[in-house]
């Protein structure tokens, strides 16, 4: 219901800057939050932060954001994700659960990737085969997230 209200006011996004920090390759597929937060600028947009684990300093830094809201004390379980993204009108993630569950339930998505990411997302396509919803979006050069971000914060 509160979901329903927020739509509204204008355009849903859920957003998550960062994987798991035990994972593996998580160094190349994570973002600064300082960096991806210039996405944060369009204040016609509701941006939802799709994740259970935020830290204290990340949650402190988010708080100059009117129009981000944080949805951990919603999130118990994958469900409970699911039903929130299918509320969305659009998801914007790097290379975490959230591109898969956005992708399977038909939310248009934008997955950050670095140069050489996971098998899955193959080397050089714009879409996969996996998710139709789903839109690659590639570093150009290796590390490079802020050519990335500033396209999105532009409208890109």
């Amino acid at each position: 219901k509160k979901l329903t209200k927020l739509k509204l006011n204008g355009k849903l996004v859920g957003v998550s800057w960062k994987g798991d920090k035990k994972h593996f390759y998580d160094e190349s597929r994570s973002i600064n939050l300082k960096l991806f937060s210039k996405i944060f600028k369009n204040k016609k947009i509701t941006f939802l932060i799709i994740d259970k684990e935020v830290s204290s300093k990340d949650r402190k830094f988010l708080k100059q954001f009117n129009n981000v809201l944080l949805c951990d004390n919603l999130i118990q379980n994958w469900r409970d994700t699911a039903i929130i993204v299918s509320k969305l009108d659009e998801v914007i993630t790097v290379d975490t659960s959230l591109a898969h569950i956005s992708g399977t339930l038909g939310v248009p998505t934008k997955v950050l990737i670095t140069t050489v990411p996971d098998w899955r997302w193959g080397l050089k396509e714009k879409r996969t085969e996996w998710y139709k919803s789903v839109e690659l979006v590639r570093q150009d050069k290796n590390g490079d997230w802020e050519s990335i971000i500033n396209c999105l914060s532009n409208g890109h």
